[in-house]
């Protein structure tokens, strides 16, 4: 029996603190967004918050002005990759590491310490600044801290790699529930940002064993997560995965589409793909296949949606100096949900690329809208797109060519193919979660 006294706090501090719309702040959002239904539809209390130096405060998402907060973190950002290029020429992670510079290994020392000691001043003023821009963005409640008993829940769908995660875990002793999301960084760290992939690891051993269940996102990620506890010592955190909705929150509200947004998609056939720019979404494998379809003669265009990380500036640069820039290649960072769904209405199809995804939300987006995809030819994309993508080999160039000639002589759309709602995805999340606490509670006492 579900404990209706139990509250569900959901942390979403690095959707808050960043402004970003990438997959982890869209899902974050579409969540929080539901708390009156959750309540309503199961009788569940759902309470987002948003962590400071490690103490959880409420936030009302509904009076956030999202402008002081995502501005911090952009001048934070930039200065962090300065003071990491001014040292290295490269980012570095917190903890220093970096390659030695030619002047060999007593240079590399001077140099690191250096750059400790500006990072841990770099650390003392950012709480400074977050707490004055939380306070002019009016989303959190410094006099509404959370009291968060022993029998609640904390459910952590953001990003876990960072500082404010890790505070709470040792400050609270609920019932904790992670949303991970995906272990490609694990599974498959050569699609990955070395870096990354090293604070990833880390930062996951450091929470797994105090976790009392995980969610996940699709059956594939399950096993690959399965497979990854087998090879830690400790408790095994419950288990459980559930699929996220296709359709948008503010999807009707085109007033909010950019002027060169539209100028984008004002061509018969423009292919679209959405995703951060990294290299396990394979943007450079589709640009060497749009370069050839072009010489070919193929008339169409390629719009490419996403932020571009750090470990992939080269193909960011490739995009910016290319010679059909603006004419037949587009490139946006970060548009709205509104501009999204316009994309997909507007598109010809989607192209996804991937070497690896945890689930790929893009993909049931694009069936929602009953518009074409393309797609790498992996598990994933097989369990939940079935037959209603066109596959490719992953480094198929020529047949990725091909795909984008038959897409355009095609006729006939697909239809669009049934899928969850966002309301039906978080309901089943919350259902999931206070069953798996109320096991783990009874696993706690026992």
């Amino acid at each position: 029996m579900i404990d209706r006294g139990v509250r569900y706090y959901v942390d979403c501090t690095e959707t808050v603190c960043c402004g970003l719309n990438t997959g982890i702040q869209r899902t974050v959002r579409n969540i929080i967004a539901r708390q009156s239904l959750i309540r309503e539809r199961t009788g569940l209390e759902v309470v987002p918050v948003v962590s400071f130096e490690g103490t959880f405060y409420r936030y009302h998402a509904d009076r956030d002005r999202r402008i002081f907060a995502p501005l911090v973190s952009r001048i934070l950002g930039a200065g962090r990759d300065f003071i990491d290029r001014l040292f290295f020429r490269e980012k570095v992670n917190i903890d220093g590491v970096a390659p030695l510079p030619s002047a060999g290994p007593q240079h590399h020392l001077a140099r690191e310490q250096a750059h400790r000691r500006i990072i841990e001043s770099f650390r003392k003023v950012m709480p400074v600044l977050f707490h004055c821009a939380f306070w002019l963005d009016n989303g959190i409640d410094f006099h509404g801290k959370a009291e968060i008993a022993g029998k609640d829940v904390i459910f952590y769908p953001d990003a876990f790699w960072y500082r404010s995660t890790h505070l709470t875990f040792s400050r609270y002793r609920a019932l904790k529930i992670l949303l991970l999301h995906d272990i490609i960084p694990l599974a498959a760290p050569t699609d990955c940002d070395p870096l990354y992939s090293f604070s990833f690891r880390r930062n996951l051993a450091g929470i797994v064993r105090e976790l009392d269940g995980i969610v996940t996102i699709s059956r594939s990620e399950l096993v690959h997560i399965e497979r990854y506890l087998d090879t830690m010592d400790c408790r095994r955190p419950l288990l459980m995965y559930n699929y996220w909705g296709a359709d948008f929150l503010s999807a009707g509200t085109e007033q909010v589409v950019r002027e060169e947004f539209r100028h984008a998609f004002a061509a018969a056939s423009v292919f679209v793909m959405v995703g951060s720019i990294e290299l396990r979404k394979n943007h450079k494998m589709v640009l060497d296949a749009f370069d050839e379809f072009w010489r070919q003669g193929g008339d169409a265009s390629l719009c490419v949606i996403g932020k571009a990380t750090s470990h992939c500036r080269d193909v960011k640069q490739r995009i910016d100096r290319h010679e059909l820039l603006d004419s037949k290649l587009f490139r946006f960072e970060n548009v709205t949900d509104a501009e999204l769904a316009y994309g997909y209405q507007n598109c010809a199809a989607l192209i996804f690329a991937s070497r690896a995804e945890g689930f790929g939300l893009p993909l049931v987006e694009a069936m929602w809208y009953g518009r074409p995809v393309i797609a790498s030819d992996i598990p994933v994309f097989r369990e939940i797109g079935g037959d209603y993508p066109r596959y490719f080999g992953l480094e198929d160039v020529q047949e990725l060519v091909r795909q984008l000639h038959e897409t355009i002589r095609s006729e006939e759309p697909p239809k669009p193919k049934k899928w969850l709602t966002w309301d039906q995805s978080v309901l089943n999340l919350f259902e999931k979660i206070a069953s798996m606490a109320e096991q783990a509670a009874a696993g706690r006492t026992t």
